[in-house]
């Protein structure tokens, strides 16, 4: 019996202590017998945030905490939104979850430019990419190089966080423009160039050649240099202008135009020139109803009537006349050549100066006439001959030949004369030399007419100079004496006397 007794009381002490047990739980429901409930309220994350207990049945609980909240992730953001179940009347004991709504995390994304500026900023939802809508970066070019956006830097991938995306850039080699004028800002040619490097030769000396600048009435242009200047050695770092500079040259020849009767539709002048050129000439000729032939200088056509060189012009002077030549008529050429001394030292003369004597001067004349030529020669020279470019065909002054239908040039070939140089000392006390001779006590030699001497007087050791006489006459009492050799001949006598 005793044993019995021992059983129930350990029953009923474990009994109490499980009831008391059980009330120490505050989260516990606790079914009410007398119409009274527990309602539990739950947030997202799984933990009781209210108890309400002792609710009257037939009653609308109600939350009274903080809003439920549940924490989020680097994906996700939660926004209560309700409770499961939906809030009814209390029947019972009742747990009520909280819900949420949930929304993708937005990070911050920034676009830098290559030094740091900011070029703008946008919120990007997670797991999505983020794309820059502003306009495209750019890099401000240096003299060396210009630069093209190429890349966003890190690589552009799904957003799982903020991110700051910094542009790249490739790099190319600048090329510049170089543009040559003319002096009057008209463009001669253009260059391109790359950066750091200098100018071709082929290329420069090209637009040099193109630089030319037209003659005007009295100067003619030669190219001088390229302003600022630039040379193969001019290394080039930006677009340039480079303007021609020339050298201003008076016109050194005078063409003068005889129309031989002709007439021209235009007016003709002389024209200042520096060598043979189409545009100085004018081919609207006639004379009555012969054509124009062309123009001739020295006895050879020069243009033709179509303004073609047929032959050219080996020496240029100062002054240089042209004769026009029509249809039916052939030109005849006097030329005067004078010798002065040897075969080949001669000077030829279209007009032969008055002081070497006279010709009949160029003209023309009608095929198959005859044609009468007069040489005529000054004091100090002699007619010689008359020549063609044959050879020698008359020694008369006067020729009479046969013209055929041809242009024909004829020379009067002329000579100095010489004459007799006489000098002489009045003593022994020095002796005389002529330039390029010996030292003597006299010198008795032919000289040609006007040409020039040089006489020095020597005296001994112990004499000295006096002046040099021309028939009794001082003429110089310097040691050197220089003349040109006179018509008839010259005597002279250097005098000599001791010093004192």
């Amino acid at each position: 019996m005793k044993k019995i007794g021992r059983m129930f009381i350990v029953l009923f002490v474990t009994l109490f202590a499980v009831l008391l047990s059980s009330c120490g739980q505050s989260d516990s429901i606790v079914s009410n017998s007398n119409g009274k409930y527990t309602i539990k309220w739950v947030d997202g994350n799984g933990r009781t945030i209210e108890i309400d207990r002792n609710v009257s049945s037939g009653t609308t609980p109600e939350y009274n905490g903080k809003t439920p909240n549940k924490k989020g992730n680097r994906q996700y953001t939660y926004t209560f939104i309700g409770w499961s179940p939906e809030i009814t009347q209390v029947t019972k004991d009742q747990t009520y979850t909280a819900l949420f709504s949930q929304s993708l995390v937005k990070y911050k994304i920034t676009w830098k430019n290559e030094d740091g500026t900011i070029l703008g900023t946008s919120d990007v939802e997670y797991g999505k990419k983020p794309v820059y809508d502003g306009e495209e970066p750019t890099k401000e070019s240096d003299d060396l190089y210009s630069y093209k956006f190429s890349y966003w830097s890190p690589t552009i991938w799904t957003v799982s966080g903020d991110c700051t995306y910094t542009a790249k850039y490739t790099r190319a080699v600048r090329h510049y423009t170089l543009t040559f004028k003319n002096y009057d800002g008209t463009v001669i040619d253009t260059a391109n160039v790359l950066a750091g490097h200098t100018l071709s030769s082929p290329f420069l000396n090209n637009v040099t050649k193109k630089a030319v600048k037209e003659s005007d009435d009295e100067y003619y242009y030669t190219f001088k240099s390229w302003s600022p200047n630039i040379d193969l050695n001019t290394y080039i770092y930006s677009d340039q202008e480079f303007v021609a500079e020339y050298r201003k040259i008076e016109l050194p020849y005078t063409f003068h135009f005889d129309l031989n009767g002709g007439e021209c539709d235009s007016e003709i002048k002389d024209k200042k020139t520096n060598g043979l050129y189409k545009k100085d000439f004018h081919f609207d000729l006639h004379k009555g109803d012969k054509k124009f032939r062309g123009w001739m200088y020295n006895g050879k056509i020069i243009f033709n009537s179509n303004g073609i060189v047929v032959n050219t012009i080996k020496e240029f002077k100062t002054d240089m006349t042209f004769v026009a030549v029509y249809e039916n008529e052939y030109m005849v050429t006097v030329l005067s050549r004078v010798y002065t001394g040897s075969n080949s030292n001669y000077q030829e003369y279209y007009d032969l100066p008055i002081s070497i004597g006279y010709v009949t001067p160029s003209a023309t004349y009608a095929g198959h006439s005859n044609v009468k030529l007069t040489a005529i020669e000054a004091d100090g020279y002699k007619f010689k001959w008359w020549d063609t470019e044959n050879g020698r065909f008359n020694n008369n002054d006067t020729y009479i030949f046969g013209l055929w239908e041809s242009d024909v040039i004829i020379r009067a070939v002329f000579e100095k004369e010489s004459y007799t140089l006489s000098v002489r000392t009045n003593n022994s006390l020095g002796k005389v030399q002529i330039k390029g001779g010996e030292v003597a006590p006299f010198i008795n030699q032919s000289v040609l007419y006007d040409e020039q001497v040089s006489l020095y007087a020597v005296p001994v050791e112990g004499a000295r100079f006096v002046g040099w006489y021309s028939k009794d006459s001082l003429v110089s009492t310097n040691n050197s004496y220089a003349f040109k050799m006179p018509l008839g001949g010259y005597s002279l006598e250097a005098r000599f006397e001791e010093k004192e």
